[in-house]
């Protein structure tokens, strides 16, 4: 790919510790959080900017939007990494964006400079980018690009409104697109149909919830689709191969009602993470093969009460529960954050928060107060 090259690996001192405070040029609000598809770096949109950082080690990155050409020139609400490589999607957005709203720039950090523009007739929502496809998401349409060509090849309105930009792109393998359905609560898997044309795809759609989307995610290959509805106490996992309407997972978050903020498969899609506005993150292990080893479940399962209980109670009881929570404490608490998890085998999630913060939470043992330690990456 002529724009694309691999980024240097130096990599610059963490910006600050739990003990330092950032310098007072340091503090821009924080506009956009997110991960790139392999988790490996950090990406934060800010009013002046962009940051982006090493996942592990926590680091500043120096060669992928480390340059000062990224900071300091308006707001930008939208970061897309390509893995570790010099390329990123932005889009502006904020009180002063660096960009319109309704263009996804594809900018070059090896040069510090935009390679191409791509207007869309709504504000860009969200972008998605492997080597072969980018994804950009408006309100209402989801328009997919070859790469590195950047030629339209398919728009496909999303007639009930997308207001969150939800979609999911894989990382492996044939592409495979997710995003909400034409009616509420389902979802359409788009697959690659012909292995000559990674454009000649296959749609299926399917009822995964009976309230509005939420939260939607893929594990690497698109092999597993992740979704929460509006509602936030289920998370359901499918098979996006078999495309059968019936989940192979249901894992429960908890009882009331809840914003889920970010879901994301461990890289060998042994395990899922879930952020909510509960201020937690819940972990739950995923063999599929019936009952997960390492949730757990009501009691009342053990006793067979569930084939005597109303449905909702059942369904209640039948779910299953993570192995792991990490909860956030004081204002952190109260602020939106992601996660996801760290470099394979490591044993660890990583959670940022829009004020600034990252915690490395350790998964070393199962628990359901698991610990952490807390970095500032921008003092907000």
């Amino acid at each position: 790919m002529p724009w694309i090259r691999r980024s240097a690996t130096q990599r610059l001192p963490p910006t600050a510790s739990s003990s330092q405070a950032p310098p007072p040029d340091a503090t821009p609000s924080i506009l956009f959080a997110g991960f790139s598809a392999d988790s490996s770096l950090i990406a934060l949109g800010t009013a002046s900017g962009v940051r982006v950082y090493n996942a592990s080690p926590l680091r500043e990155a120096a060669a992928v939007g480390g340059g000062a050409a990224l900071m300091g020139r308006g707001g930008v609400a939208v970061v897309e990494p390509l893995e570790r490589t010099n390329i990123l999607i932005m889009v502006g957005g904020g009180a002063a964006p660096r960009w319109p709203p309704n263009i996804a720039v594809v900018w070059d950090d090896a040069a510090q400079a935009a390679v191409a523009e791509i207007a869309l007739d709504g504000a860009v929502l969200a972008a998605h980018l492997r080597r072969d496809r980018l994804v950009l998401v408006t309100a209402d349409e989801v328009v997919e690009f070859a790469v590195p060509s950047l030629e339209r090849r398919s728009a496909t309105k999303t007639p009930r409104g997308n207001p969150e930009g939800l979609c999911a792109l894989s990382t492996a393998g044939p592409a495979v697109t997710c995003f909400p359905g034409i009616q509420e609560g389902t979802i359409t898997v788009r697959t690659a149909a012909d292995e000559e044309d990674a454009f000649d795809t296959d749609d299926a759609f399917w009822k995964v919830h009976n309230n509005a989307l939420r939260c939607i995610a893929l594990n690497a290959d698109g092999s597993l689709l992740a979704t929460a509805s509006t509602e936030g106490t289920l998370i359901r996992v499918w098979d996006t191969r078999t495309r059968n309407d019936v989940p192979v997972a249901e894992l429960r978050r908890g009882a009331d009602h809840s914003e889920i903020f970010s879901i994301a498969f461990s890289h060998d899609s042994s395990q899922l993470c879930v952020a909510s506005d509960k201020g937690s993150v819940h972990v739950f292990a995923l063999p599929i093969e019936g009952f997960s080893e390492g949730n757990t479940r009501s009691a009342f399962k053990d006793l067979g009460l569930d084939a005597v209980m109303p449905r909702l109670i059942a369904s209640y009881v039948q779910s299953e529960w993570g192995s792991h929570k990490f909860t956030l404490e004081g204002e952190s608490a109260n602020a939106r954050f992601i996660a996801s998890f760290g470099p394979p085998h490591s044993e660890e999630l990583v959670v940022v928060t829009m004020l600034g913060e990252c915690y490395k939470v350790s998964l070393a043992e199962k628990s359901t107060d698991c610990k952490a330690t807390q970095y500032e990456l921008i003092g907000t």
